[in-house]
């Protein structure tokens, strides 16, 4: 979850507009996404060594991003990307590291964390179904859609976790987060309540089907993307 975190960000920058060089496409972040989904044939990694096939391909993809925000991304965009990305880098430099406190209790974690995201398929589908949206509504409706969709994922993860892993693992989860996110959606969306009446009108039902390759948000595509490749 948090490795396609400065993926995400980074679509989020630069969609709504265009890219600073002429030969830069939003289809080059197809490289960088193409990395990770490949690594995810690995399964979740559970030893030292299957922690350190998959740091390989994060590594990779981190640099690939890297590469286009240079290259493709206006200095704004680029600087705006350097600060919410922080807490993804410092969380994929302690998760690839030996002998740090992250890694060895994701370690102690990784059997119900495997189980757990065995079980995430709904809160999945509801969230590209959720993204669905950001192509359909007008830019001012944008972040109060984000806050409702981001709330209602976090709490199908939240109560999925907890059910396999229990309030350590849940605890354990938002730690990460956290660091991957610097709180932002957290402060962003505080004031947002995924069952309050204006989520439940910007949100399309829980367990609605999804418009995959027809949608047309670049995000849910892109989720999309991600699950079935």
């Amino acid at each position: 979850m948090i490795m396609f975190s400065p993926i995400f960000v980074t679509l989020l920058l630069v969609g709504p507009y265009q890219t600073h060089c002429q030969n830069c496409h939003m289809r080059e972040l197809d490289i960088c996404v193409a990395t990770l989904v490949f690594s995810r044939e690995y399964g979740v990694p559970e030893t030292e060594r299957e922690l350190d096939i998959q740091c390989s391909f994060i590594l990779e993809a981190q640099n690939c991003l890297l590469n286009y925000t240079k290259s493709c991304m206006m200095s704004t965009q680029s600087e705006l990307l350097d600060l919410v990305g922080e807490g993804s880098n410092s969380l994929i430099s302690q998760y690839c590291s030996s002998d740090t406190q992250i890694r060895e209790r994701y370690l102690n974690k990784s059997a119900c964390l495997s189980e757990a995201l065995d079980q995430l398929t709904p809160c999945w589908k509801d969230l590209e179904a959720g993204l669905d949206k950001f192509g359909e509504i007008s830019f001012d409706l944008r972040p109060s859609t984000f806050c409702c969709t981001y709330q209602r994922f976090f709490e199908c993860v939240r109560k999925t976790i907890e059910d396999q892993c229990g309030v350590s693992g849940v605890e354990f989860i938002l730690e990460l987060l956290r660091i991957g996110f610097s709180r932002i959606p957290e402060v962003i969306c505080s004031g947002s309540k995924y069952i309050s009446k204006q989520c439940v009108d910007l949100l399309p039902p829980p367990g609605t089907e999804p418009k995959g390759s027809r949608s047309k948000s670049v995000l849910s595509r892109l989720l999309f993307y991600i699950k079935n490749t």
